[in-house]
């Protein structure tokens, strides 16, 4: 992206740091700067220039277009935006589903931790021990997320502009990077490849074990497409710097990777309870497991909240393109 969209990297640099920067820290907390602010408002950035499809097209005119078409596994531009856009909506219906929900609040976030990394990375910060931080920092990455998933276009942009999934998934990248790359523990980055990989195995590889384990139970529902799905985290782990060989293209790779994450010491706990009683929990940094349960309690605020709300329309509208699906669910199928 770089070599395709150089002046479109500096701006978002430079957006990043201005939103960041001039954010109002959190009420209570003056070293808590929240940042969903600088990806709304990727929702218009410069008009038509940076939706989906004009940097699938940039990407595929670039230096790299060979590199790019084996990432992607497409050959043209508008192969790879048609099947982006479905593996995103893909997502977005599982995400946005009673078992994923539950499994997020109730695993996946807290699971981040259980990588050495990480747990040692965010002891490190001044917040750690602060509920309302941790709580606040849940539900601006579902947020995020929901944007993302989105094309962060709600309201009239919808209808004006290209989704910006592509140009808000390199923003997250750009802002883990920027906040977090100057933490080391004894010469290793606490901010690494490894921690990134194990983090997106919470939300890609847990949900989809949750809903195969469902599928055994309840053969007629929580069907979805495990394909598309793992395509969606394939593209947004190459955005956020991921190297290639830590991306699974299919849930039996995924599955491997989550062993071997446990197997190797780089997380703590038994990889085979994606529950709450999670043995590693009981494992981590005791203030940093003790205020994060206590974020749990914590109500979001109002502006959070009505946030959340805006997206109901989308989940409706992911419902109603899903009606085939229901259909055959209602149906015993």
């Amino acid at each position: 992206m770089y070599s395709a969209q150089q002046q479109l990297m500096f701006s978002l640099r430079q957006h990043w740091d201005t939103a960041h920067q001039g954010s109002t820290p959190l009420t209570g907390a003056p070293s808590y700067r929240p940042s969903v602010s600088a990806f709304a408002a990727l929702e218009g950035w410069w008009g038509t220039s940076y939706g989906d499809r004009e940097l699938a097209r940039a990407l595929f005119n670039s230096a790299r277009a060979a590199d790019v078409a084996n990432i992607v596994g497409h050959p043209t531009a508008d192969a790879f935006a048609d099947a982006f856009e479905a593996a995103r909506d893909e997502a977005f219906y599982v995400f946005a589903q009673v078992p994923s929900v539950n499994t997020l609040n109730g695993f996946s976030f807290k699971a981040t931790y259980l990588h050495r990394d990480i747990e040692t990375l965010f002891a490190r910060l001044p917040h750690f021990q602060n509920p309302t931080v941790l709580r606040y920092r849940v539900m601006e990455t579902a947020r995020v997320m929901l944007r993302i998933l989105w094309g962060n276009m709600n309201g009239v942009w919808r209808s004006l502009y290209q989704k910006r999934s592509l140009l808000t998934t390199l923003l997250l990248g750009m802002m883990h990077n920027r906040l977090l790359k100057q933490y080391m523990n004894a010469g290793r980055p606490l901010y690494n490849q490894s921690g990134v990989a194990f983090t997106l195995l919470t939300f890609s590889y847990v949900p989809a074990q949750v809903w195969r384990d469902k599928q055994q139970n309840q053969p007629q529902g929580y069907a979805f497409d495990e394909a598309r799905w793992y395509y969606f985290w394939r593209i947004f782990g190459s955005l956020l710097g991921l190297s290639a060989a830590l991306i699974p293209h299919d849930h039996d790779e995924a599955e491997e990777m989550w062993y071997w994450f446990f197997a190797n010491g780089e997380c703590r706990g038994n990889p085979h309870d994606l529950t709450r009683t999670q043995p590693g929990f009981r494992q981590l940094n005791p203030a940093l497991h003790n205020a994060f349960n206590a974020s749990n309690r914590v109500q979001p605020d109002n502006w959070t909240a009505l946030d959340l709300a805006t997206f109901l329309p989308a989940w409706l509208v992911t419902q109603l393109r899903s009606t085939p699906r229901w259909f055959r669910y209602f149906r015993g199928q």
